[in-house]
């Protein structure tokens, strides 16, 4: 009896894959700068770790397992739970003291503030969460007696609610950093026609500076390649405006740098009043008046979020490219793109963790009163 619940279960995780990978396919077409591109490869990570789990377990299962309903209950809710355990076990404890050195770097490189705190608070919550799941067991054993079925059952529900709660905004931190790292190695087709370089700051005597200028050769670059490999020249179209304590608008700025690369005036596009990464999409489409053949250059790190905000603006099959940039920014770059998916599906992931609290209640209920009666 179990090892048949236990392969349909693996069969059903097999099949949520493979709908997962038909709805990304789907979703991409549309647009590969969406946040529901995240959530969607979140659940094929969860999916497909729990089927290699169940797969292992059912290969070294013992063949005198007896059916019990007492442990029938365990084993289900166990088909969904192993993400939790092999992500915590083996991944975490890297994850983490990778997360604090880069962080610790960042900090001394660029000063204390909240968003360079961010990677830090990032590990004190992945590993409370973590420690909740696996300590909730002795925690509750010494508020109630879990010895008995009811205290069984209440344990497991609370312990099981924690794990794959945990499980899910682990997948979808997981599922960011795989995105985020294929959006950066993204080549966009020869076909585009404007070129947008995001502007960040600059130095004080209003040269760009590093970052800045990277985006600026990586732009210079692209259009090189695509003139030589399809004859077809394109716009630049530097944009940011002049900030507080900028000498300058970074667009100008740009535009000086460009000049200096032999770049023909006739071919720049000067977008100098935009503060944020929205205006930037949004007043360069006013000047430029178009919404498709475009592409845009940014950190490498910055590059999803930025389609995504393009895309938002209205642009059409907008594509990203990513300029190198320090190691120790990515961390936090991924921690911000994290934070803003949460916040940009806020009703999706909070229906999702209803989905997930009902479903456990209302197994884990059913299991206590058919075995009861």
């Amino acid at each position: 009896m179990f090892w048949i619940i236990e392969i349909a279960f693996t069969i059903m995780q097999l099949i949520l894959v493979v709908f997962c990978v038909c709805a990304l396919r789907k979703i991409t077409k549309q647009s590969m700068y969406s946040y529901k591109v995240i959530s969607v490869v979140g659940l094929i990570i969860y999916f497909s770790v729990c089927f290699i789990s169940n797969v292992l377990r059912i290969i070294t299962w013992p063949s005198n397992i007896r059916f019990e309903l007492y442990n029938l209950l365990g084993y289900i809710i166990g088909s969904f739970t192993s993400f939790a355990n092999i992500v915590t076990l083996l991944i975490l404890p890297f994850f983490c003291l990778f997360l604090i050195i880069s962080n610790v770097v960042l900090l001394k490189k660029e000063g204390r503030s909240l968003p360079n705190l961010l990677g830090i608070l990032l590990c004190i919550a992945l590993i409370t969460g973590s420690a909740a799941v696996f300590f909730s067991y002795d925690v509750l054993d010494k508020l109630m007696n879990i010895h008995s079925y009811a205290g069984y059952c209440f344990s497991l529900w609370i312990e099981n609610l924690f794990a794959i709660t945990v499980s899910y905004f682990e997948c979808l931190f997981f599922a960011t950093m795989f995105v985020s790292f294929k959006a950066r190695r993204h080549i966009p087709k020869f076909n585009k026609d404007y070129l947008i370089i995001l502007g960040c700051r600059m130095r004080d005597d209003g040269k760009p500076a590093r970052l800045l200028r990277g985006r600026i050769d990586r732009a210079i670059e692209f259009a090189r390649l695509q003139n030589e490999s399809t004859k077809k020249e394109l716009f630049f179209v530097p944009s940011g405006g002049q900030g507080a304590d900028e000498p300058l608008a970074e667009a100008t700025s740009m535009n000086d740098y460009l000049v200096k690369k032999h770049i023909p005036k006739s071919k720049i596009i000067v977008e100098d009043k935009s503060k944020t990464t929205a205006e930037n999409f949004r007043f360069s489409k006013k000047k430029i008046k178009a919404t498709e053949n475009v592409a845009f250059a940014t950190s490498s790190y910055h590059v999803f979020r930025a389609g995504v905000i393009a895309t938002n603006a209205g642009f059409k099959n907008i594509e990203g490219i990513g300029a190198k940039s320090p190691w120790y920014y990515h961390d936090s770059a991924l921690i911000r793109e994290f934070i803003a998916n949460l916040n940009s599906e806020k009703r999706i992931h909070i229906r999702n963790i209803v989905i997930i609290f009902v479903s456990i209640s209302a197994f884990i209920a059913a299991g206590y009163f058919l075995n009861v009666l």
